[in-house]
Parts: C-alpha cells; structure tokens; sequence
C-alpha cells in the first residue's frame, strides 16, 4: 500500500520552510505579509496566491 499527500503549494515552493509558527510572505508587487500562530490554523495560508509570491521564510 502506497502512502502519499498531496503537497500544498506553500510546501511545494518553499520546501526548506516550517510553515508552523509566524511566517513573512514577499509578494511581488514588493508587499510583506507577516502570518502568525500557523501551528493552530493554516487556512490563511490557503488565502495567498502563491503564483504571486516571490520569497518567503521564518521570522
């Protein structure tokens, strides 16, 4: 039996970042967006356009 997930986009992009805790996503429009307290809830992360985002890490 084969296990697999399917990948968000955040996790596909930025493979190297731990989206649990707070976050800052780099638009390319040159917008910052900080996201916090992503280890109770990811559905703002589900909100991005990850097509338009051109960096993101750790803060």
């Amino acid at each position: 039996m084969s296990h697999w997930r399917l990948v968000p986009d955040w996790e596909e992009k930025f493979p190297d970042v731990s989206f649990t805790d707070k976050i800052a996503v780099h638009f390319e429009n040159g917008s910052v967006e900080s996201i916090k307290w992503l280890y109770n809830d990811t559905s703002r992360l589900e909100e991005i356009n990850w097509d338009k985002v051109t960096d993101c890490h750790v803060i």
